[in-house]
């Protein structure tokens, strides 16, 4: 299941380099062509849709390294989970972790959210 994991977070990763070549070979086109207005708003919105990418990657590089340079022995957050963990796991966790600070930082999700809990009960019998 990991080598299957590391995998799919490698093809990910590889997509999203894809996505800014495409995206600056667009722009590099757009820019050699004559300037008219249809142009000139494809070449403004291809430079935001870029920029947009550059940004979230260097915004999940500045997760990441906060994560990775917290003493992996330190008192565990809120979730119970010591640095350690997101450490180790980051090809796993890592996605839902980035996804999460950059829904607070820009999405104005709620801080809160972490602290919910969902109980499931189970009863004890001798044989399951």
């Amino acid at each position: 299941m990991q080598s299957r994991l590391t995998e799919w977070a490698r093809l990910n990763r590889r997509n999203k380099g894809g996505l800014k070549k495409r995206l600056s070979k667009e722009l590099e086109q757009l820019l050699a062509q004559e300037r008219d207005d249809e142009t000139l708003a494809k070449i403004i919105d291809t430079k935001i849709h870029l920029n947009l990418e550059i940004e979230k990657d260097e915004m999940e590089e500045e997760i990441r390294d906060a994560i990775k340079w917290t003493g992996p022995t330190k008192a565990p957050g809120p979730d119970g989970f010591p640095a350690i963990f997101f450490q180790k796991y980051w090809d796993i966790v890592g996605k839902d972790v980035v996804d999460y600070c950059l829904g607070i930082l820009n999405d104005k999700k709620e801080v809160n959210s972490v602290n919910l809990t969902d109980i499931m009960l189970i009863p004890k019998v001798q044989n399951p």
